[in-house]
């Protein structure tokens, strides 16, 4: 069979990056193709998050993957490589300038023989013109290039295209289009926010009051495991339910944890963009939070979701919009976006398929 490669390798406990991850190993996999992904030094328990086959090949050696990729090129099996999505911060340091300056080099090389070359739900953050160099180099090399942002696209050109996040993948659940139109059906509002942005108390308590007035309980909860103890904090300030990632608790267990909150919640204020979108697929409204300076959230849902924003550098929190409109405008863009995410497949079909 033929195989394509891709890392899993991420952040531990992230669990909006294995969703992604694991949306592009099933694309590849809807076409006929084995997987053969690099796992690196994530824990088994991290790797037994995906939904892995029996022929499937996790390999935590780098040898032995590029040995894996090598072969299949050389052999004529026109091999797959699948850059795993997620953001990219070009010029961080000189070590990652290098980086990725070999690896679109050996990319170059391998698409001269043939190997198709497939970057999915990419995002870049250019902290160096000089960085971004080897970037466009690999746009221009790439069969296909998805940018999960427009500002990516406007910087790279060439043949990057915007697409939405592949989180958007599907559309909204079956439970949440019975049960979501309208916040009635649903008796709960989430909050959960990244470790690394300060908290305006101020703004929270003005949703919180919100909620309540909507006749919603606010209960904060964590989809990072490195946010769990900030988000413990804010809810014991706020008086607030807190459902945390304890040390005992796989990927897996979070991950059906959430889902079922999302599945009740009527409406998910967060900074974190994974939070936001399966939140969304789950039924709720998805609130963006956070400062208003930070572009990450804007660039990537407004396109898609335009959804409300509740900024924590507004003292006053913004007027939440609960109704059955916004649920209904929320439905909408999240079949869209699915819609969209569809032409992607397409276009990798036609660029990897005989």
């Amino acid at each position: 069979m033929r195989r394509f490669f891709m890392s899993i390798a991420a952040a531990q406990g992230n669990l909006g990056d294995i969703e992604i991850r694991r949306t592009a190993v099933d694309y590849m996999r809807d076409l006929g193709l084995s997987p053969v992904v690099f796992s690196g030094s994530m824990s088994a328990e991290y790797v037994d998050a995906f939904d892995w086959e029996p022929t499937d090949e996790v390999m935590n050696s780098g040898f032995r993957f590029w040995r894996a990729v090598l072969a299949d090129t050389v052999r004529r099996k026109r091999a797959v490589i699948v850059m795993a999505p997620g953001p990219a911060v070009l010029g961080a340091s000189v070590a990652s300038v290098v980086k990725h300056s070999l690896l679109v080099t050996v990319f170059a090389v391998l698409r001269m023989f043939g190997t198709r070359i497939l970057v999915l739900g990419r995002s870049i953050e250019v902290r160096s013109s000089f960085a971004a160099v080897p970037e466009k180099i690999l746009v221009g090399i790439a069969d296909v290039y998805a940018a999960r942002d427009k500002r990516t696209c406007e910087y790279l050109r060439g043949k990057s295209r915007f697409y939405p996040d592949l989180a958007f993948r599907g559309s909204t659940s079956d439970v949440a289009k019975s049960e979501g139109q309208g916040s009635a059906a649903r008796e709960i509002a989430l909050l959960s926010l990244r470790h690394d942005r300060p908290v305006n108390y101020a703004t929270l308590r003005s949703i919180h009051n919100q909620v309540s007035a909507n006749g919603l309980d606010l209960m904060a909860c964590c989809q990072v495991v490195e946010d769990d103890n900030h988000n413990r904090e804010v809810a014991a300030t706020l008086g607030i339910p807190y459902v945390g990632w304890d040390d005992d608790v796989t990927h897996r267990q979070q991950e059906f944890a959430l889902r079922a909150l999302y599945e009740r919640a009527a409406v998910t204020i967060s900074d974190r963009l994974h939070v936001l979108i399966l939140s969304a697929r789950g039924g709720s409204i998805p609130v963006m939070s956070g400062s208003s300076s930070v572009p990450k959230l804007r660039d990537s849902l407004e396109p898609v979701l335009a959804p409300q924003a509740s900024w924590m550098d507004d003292s006053a929190g913004g007027s939440l919009n609960l109704g059955h409109d916004e649920s209904a405008r929320i439905f909408h863009g999240m079949d869209s976006a699915a819609a969209e995410l569809e032409d992607l497949r397409s276009r990798i079909k036609g660029a990897v398929m005989p």
